[in-house]
């Protein structure tokens, strides 16, 4: 700053060499009240100047439901909390998403898959227990914007590079077994049982399974059989579902007639014919009954972890025909020649299943921000100024009607 007067102005000139001489010429400031700017000594002189901020520090401690919504309010800012799943299950879980009617194969966490040049990306997947009402959940990034979650069977489209993506988690499955097999009737005729990978021919139409997925016992999903025909059309099938597909002019029919949650390596089954026992049979296995007549045991699905359904046995009988029944124990009847047959399967082997459980987890959507899996003692803060913390995880019994809940403490400064 140079300082400077004009010889006009001879009533200020004084003035300013008084201020020059007290503060220098470099230290002039003026200081004006109610400039929204704090000055020393303004605090009392000009107090609206330097009012201060108060700002509310508070800690809620709260106990929330799986799938409970609350909201929280603090220094007027509302924070809505939802706990979208408590689990204790941790394994190999997969997940299989349909994306613009695309299947992508079975992805498990930290898998990428690309799909017209954009990238989904598998973050967590959380499986619930067992007869749980909560969904399975998956957690993706598609693009570099966009971090979702979907629930087991749900759907939403996302705009990612100017592009629309319909994406639908079609299914999860918290273990896979590679031995899982499934029986087709092909244009009315049973085909053998498949594992993922094989293939059946017959005349005119090839039938390759891709995948096979059968869900947790008491899942809302059904099992699902992801197969290829003819290698051109490519289709998943729930369990007892049956469709038409047309290929090269001619029509054919395809049932999932059964999904077996394992595959039926010495899988045994004991039959009763008109009421007596004929001991235990195993697939293959042949037995002469009164009269001549040979039965044969050609294929077994076992159903080893859902309790309201069954396992299937395909037989013949002198192999003129083929039936099927399952293993209720109720019988039926068959009709050979002249001759009737009242025949009972029961007690298909089985063995129990085994989950891997581990600490429990819970995982947050705090005003649409996902958390990451949480387990007890860990934080998570949605901004700068909260924090949840999980104090505890309540995870009851399979048969206990209470819900899963969590203990947190919300607190915000």
């Amino acid at each position: 700053m140079t300082c400077s007067t004009k010889r006009h102005n001879k009533l200020l000139l004084p003035v300013l060499l008084t201020i020059i001489l007290i503060v220098g010429c470099n230290s002039v400031k003026f200081i004006f009240c109610g400039n929204n700017v704090c000055n020393p000594g303004e605090e009392e002189t000009c107090p609206k100047d330097c009012k201060k901020e108060i700002v509310e520090s508070k800690t809620v401690d709260d106990i929330l439901s799986e799938g409970q919504t609350t909201t929280y309010e603090f220094n007027n800012k509302k924070y809505e909390a939802k706990v979208l799943i408590i689990s204790d299950i941790i394994s190999q879980a997969g997940v299989k998403l349909n994306i613009n009617g695309q299947f992508t194969p079975l992805l498990k966490v930290g898998d990428i898959y690309t799909i017209n040049g954009v990238k989904i990306e598998i973050k967590d997947i959380i499986v619930n227990k067992v007869g749980d009402p909560i969904n399975d959940i998956v957690e993706f990034k598609l693009g570099e914007d966009i971090h979702d979650f979907l629930e087991e069977g749900g759907s939403k489209i996302y705009t990612a590079n100017e592009k629309d993506y319909f994406i639908k988690s079609v299914i999860i499955d918290e273990a896979i077994d590679p031995d899982a097999i499934v029986k087709f009737i092909v244009n009315e005729k049973p085909i053998s049982s498949l594992k993922a990978g094989k293939s059946y021919v017959m005349e005119g139409l090839k039938l390759e399974v891709n995948e096979i997925i059968p869900n947790k016992a008491n899942d809302t999903i059904p099992d699902l059989v992801e197969f290829t025909l003819n290698n051109k059309k490519q289709d998943i099938l729930e369990e007892s579902e049956i469709k038409s597909y047309n290929l090269d002019g001619k029509e054919h029919t395809v049932q999932v007639l059964a999904i077996g949650d394992s595959g039926n390596i010495d899988s045994s089954v004991k039959i009763e014919v008109d009421d007596i026992s004929i001991g235990t049979l195993y697939a293959g296995n042949t037995h002469t009954l009164e009269g001549g007549a040979i039965l044969r045991i050609k294929d077994i699905i076992p159903n080893e972890f859902e309790e309201n359904k069954g396992s299937l046995i395909e037989f013949s009988l002198n192999d003129q025909f083929t039936a099927i029944i399952n293993d209720s124990y109720i019988p039926k009847y068959f009709n050979l020649g002249h001759t009737n047959y009242k025949i009972r399967a029961f007690d298909v082997n089985k063995r129990e299943k085994v989950l891997t459980e581990s600490v429990p987890s819970v995982k947050f959507l705090i005003n649409n921000k996902l958390s990451e899996r949480l387990y007890e003692g860990q934080d998570f803060m949605p901004d700068k100024l909260c924090n949840i913390k999980v104090k505890e995880i309540h995870i009851p019994k399979i048969d206990n009607a209470e819900k899963d809940r969590v203990d947190l403490s919300f607190s915000c400064v």
